[in-house]
């Protein structure tokens, strides 16, 4: 971190180096960012500390009838946070910053917005704004990530998932980055397999999911849900037809394009 301040001439001045630490070797766990735009069209990034499971839980000790929180005793203090954000402005295509505070706003329009996290150095799991899932998927149809973003991003939506932080955007932004942006026009090339793997089994795990809680209770939904899933499956293969049956066959299993 403090390599990375110093390289980069960051205005740190008033921190020494045992401050800017201190959050990092000193506390528990480890950042999330929530991304989302603000009401004057900029953007907005908050922290908190993610603790995995943090729910109330049944105490066996004390009886079923007693509950106590997991990981309560945990302050959520912010870390020292350095990013490096992408964005489609000529003028600022990179920006660089350390946050040291609960929240900040970026001055960037979000729909200039291409990844808070550039190349993964922050270690901490990002959640966007559905609105910015729609721009995560644009960069994707279009190149702009590369294959470390692309699994950074995918894998942040699996952190996610069945975590008190997930609401309906992380679910509505996996699809989104399904069908826009790895089954979109974008060259093959291009597209990192690995989170494209990773993307296919999180979005089969919650059709799975959605068919086992709802299959006798809407049949409506399922139906459409069904239709939704075939469409995927059919652009998935068409973005693959070039691929002869004996190629596919012989893909080495260490092979990522598998």
């Amino acid at each position: 971190l403090w390599n990375f301040i110093k390289s980069h001439e960051l205005n740190v001045n008033k921190y020494d180096i045992p401050t800017i630490m201190n959050s990092w070797i000193r506390t528990a766990g480890y950042p999330i960012i929530i991304v989302k735009p603000t009401e004057d069209s900029k953007i907005s990034i908050e922290q908190h500390r993610f603790l995995y499971e943090e729910q109330e839980q049944e105490s066996e000790a004390n009886g079923k009838d007693s509950k106590q929180k997991n990981n309560a005793d945990i302050e959520d203090i912010p870390y020292h946070i350095p990013f490096i954000i992408k964005t489609t402005n000529e003028s600022t295509p990179i920006i660089r910053k350390v946050l040291t505070d609960r929240r900040a706003v970026i001055d960037i329009r979000p729909e200039e917005l291409i990844t808070v996290n550039a190349n993964n150095i922050a270690v901490s799991t990002i959640k966007y704004d559905l609105s910015l899932y729609e721009n995560l998927a644009k960069s994707i149809s279009e190149g702009k990530l590369n294959h470390v973003e692309q699994c950074q991003i995918v894998s942040d939506i699996s952190t996610l998932f069945s975590e008190k932080y997930q609401d309906e955007d992380d679910l509505i932004g996996l699809y989104k980055l399904l069908n826009e942006g790895f089954l979109s026009e974008i060259s093959n090339e291009k597209i990192s397999y690995m989170a494209l793997t990773t993307t296919l089994s999180l979005f089969e795990n919650l059709y799975k999911s959605i068919l086992t809680i709802n299959y006798s209770k809407n049949e409506k939904f399922i139906k459409t849900f069904k239709k939704l899933f075939s469409q995927l499956s059919k652009k998935l293969f068409a973005k693959f037809n070039d691929w002869d049956t004996e190629t596919l066959y012989n893909l080495s299993i260490n092979n990522e394009t598998e």
